[in-house]
């Protein structure tokens, strides 16, 4: 008889990181105490090899790693904003982003000669900063407002993931001491930068959007952000996947053509990659994807067969061990669960028989039903799928995106995307292409006014933290349904 299948040790893993990740969120966890612990425990381990016991030093690690994370030393920014609210203090510290919009990220050193850590927007009109200037000045700082609505996105809480916790307004003028900047981050802020100016000299009318699908960056869209939102499109803007494969694609067609040697151009694609999400960055739905490729390639080169489920886990576990706080983020969490749904619910429904005999005798109209089918019903499945998560955090959701992927996927995908990278690397002749890019975007546009106005958009929507869990465990049980062959459905034509 044959025995049950065991699940795939990265997935369990990374199960239980999570679970010490989230029950170190929600609970203090005496460090002390779970480090004697985990300890102990691996060390039991280690003479007594016990899956069980593993994963309980995975769990407390986790929760371990969270905490140490969390703990913030009697001189940190948000504990001085607590202790004094605002202050008007001279403040030093490091400028460590381009300036975008009206302000720079500035990692504050002192204030008033005392040793301080935390990141605070700082705000100042000059255009003369740059990456990595020690700069002096006295602010006006500002601890980042509560939420008022308990409805409404958190947006301290997401700044604070990303280890910002105050805005600093400079009153005097500010005075460069120096500069300490790293080459590579330097380079990744040029190279951004550069985009970004090419962005808006190439594409004026469109620079908005361009922004928004090449480098994440959605806040100059408007009111154009909730037309996608209501058409069930705004994934498009979450730098992930698609944007990934079309970038190693590109590369890959144009490196094989000077090297015929497979793993070497894997290697070159995996640097390409991370600097990509260097200049996107480093957003958790690009971070995922570039992880996941990565090991992809590193296992083809190694000639290791590869399991989506493990090399999701990892994606999951590296993403958080570098910050436990993403585990939280609304980015992270649809950018995972849009992830795990295509990897193990999609693939139940067979719309397409993949044979290539059976592809080639069947009609036009037919591959266009399937692919119509394909593309609806798994929209349908992802959107289902966000849905907890989308109203949690923004009390909002849309299976609109049913309807409206059927076209916006293949304009995104094989028209604007592609169109949109080759006219920001030409340097000359690209006002042609840019005016075909003009009349797909305008057929995109039209559409999405279209797929917004249908009635599968929901707003003004609440959920618990507990329904969510709660609604997750039944989606967890439905996919165990799923694993059996008998529920596998085959919509061919």
């Amino acid at each position: 008889m044959k025995g049950r299948e065991a699940p795939p040790p990265f997935a369990v893993f990374a199960l239980f990181w999570s679970m010490g990740l989230i029950v170190a969120h929600l609970f203090d966890i005496p460090i002390l105490l779970s480090l004697s612990i985990a300890f102990f425990l691996l060390l039991t381990s280690l003479f007594k090899k016990n899956t069980v016991i593993l994963l309980l030093v995975i769990f407390l690690f986790a929760a371990l790693h969270y905490e140490l994370q969390q703990t913030k030393p009697v001189n940190h920014l948000s504990i001085l904003l607590e202790k004094n609210g605002i202050m008007r203090q001279p403040i030093q510290g490091k400028i460590i982003s381009e300036k975008e919009e009206n302000h720079y990220l500035l990692d504050i050193e002192t204030i008033r000669n005392i040793p301080v850590e935390g990141k605070a927007f700082l705000y100042y009109d000059a255009d003369t900063l740059v990456y990595g200037d020690i700069v002096e000045t006295i602010a006006d700082i500002f601890p980042i407002p509560r939420n008022s609505n308990p409805a409404a996105f958190n947006y301290r809480q997401y700044l604070e993931t990303k280890q910002i916790y105050a805005y600093a307004i400079a009153k005097t003028k500010i005075k460069i001491l120096g500069n300490q900047s790293n080459f590579l981050n330097r380079y990744v802020i040029r190279v951004r930068v550069w985009i970004r100016e090419q962005i808006s000299k190439k594409f004026s009318q469109n620079s908005a959007f361009v922004k928004a699908i090449l480098l994440g960056d959605k806040k100059d869209l408007g009111e154009d952000k909730h037309n996608y939102i209501k058409a069930g499109l705004s994934h498009i803007f979450a730098v992930s996947g698609l944007h990934v494969g079309i970038i190693s694609s590109v590369f890959f067609i144009i490196l094989h053509l000077f090297i015929k040697h497979k793993p070497t151009i894997r290697i070159i694609l995996i640097i390409v990659l991370l600097f990509y999400a260097a200049i996107c960055q480093w957003r958790a739905s690009v971070f995922r994807a570039v992880i996941m490729l990565s090991v992809y390639f590193i296992a083809k080169n190694i000639q290791r067969k590869t399991i989506p489920n493990n090399i999701l886990a990892l994606s999951l576990m590296i993403i958080t061990l570098i910050n436990p706080a993403q585990l939280f983020t609304p980015g992270f969490l649809l950018s995972f669960i849009a992830v795990f749904t295509l990897v193990n619910f999609i693939p139940k429904f067979r719309f397409i028989t993949l044979q290539k005999e059976d592809l080639k005798s069947m009609s036009y109209i037919k591959k266009i039903i399937n692919w119509t089918a394909l593309v609806s019903i798994s929209s349908l499945l992802l959107g289902i799928s966000l849905a907890p998560i989308t109203i949690y955090f923004f009390n909002h959701f849309s299976l609109n995106g049913t309807v409206a992927n059927i076209i916006a996927m293949p304009l995104m995908g094989i028209i604007l995307l592609p169109l949109a990278m080759i006219i920001i690397i030409l340097p000359f002749g690209w006002e042609l292409y840019e005016s075909a890019f003009q009349l797909f975007y305008e057929i995109l546009e039209n559409w999405v006014n279209f797929s917004g106005n249908l009635p599968l958009y929901f707003e003004f929507v609440s959920i618990s933290s507990m329904q969510v869990i709660l609604l997750y465990f039944a989606f967890y049980l439905l996919y165990k349904i799923c694993r059996k062959d008998k529920f596998k459905t085959n919509f061919s034509l």
